[in-house]
């Protein structure tokens, strides 16, 4: 008896759910039309459309890249500076690590622009 009620219940509110959502469906023809990518994506061509949409992701692979790699250096250089401030290292190690970080910074941040700079044309 208990099964049965329970198969009740569910349709029950099943069948209310889909009631109450087919409202929703039927306006669906007026939703607004996605927005094409920054890079590419001219009307009925598809190649360019995805072709924008695989720069885009390209872009964010590589700010997500960069953000990683200043945190990387920044992690260390504080690192670095609570161990010259105990006397485990020295002060020039920090200055080392500040300077050989920021070039890694700039480095890093000029191959992802080429990388994007190829992968645009």
């Amino acid at each position: 008896m208990m099964g049965m009620f329970k198969r009740v219940q569910l349709w029950a509110v099943g069948a209310s759910t889909a009631l109450m959502t087919g409202p929703a469906w039927a306006i669906g023809g007026d939703l607004p039309d996605p927005p094409e990518p920054d890079s590419g994506g001219e009307d009925e061509d598809w190649f360019s459309l995805i072709q924008g949409a695989l720069f885009d992701g390209g872009m964010i692979v590589a700010t997500l890249v960069s953000l990683i790699s200043f945190i990387w250096v920044s992690y260390a250089g504080l690192t670095k500076f609570n161990e010259a401030r105990a006397g485990k290292a020295e002060w020039s190690e920090v200055g080392l690590l500040a300077v050989v970080g920021a070039g890694l910074l700039v480095f890093t941040g000029f191959l992802l622009q080429q990388a994007l700079a190829i992968m645009g044309n």
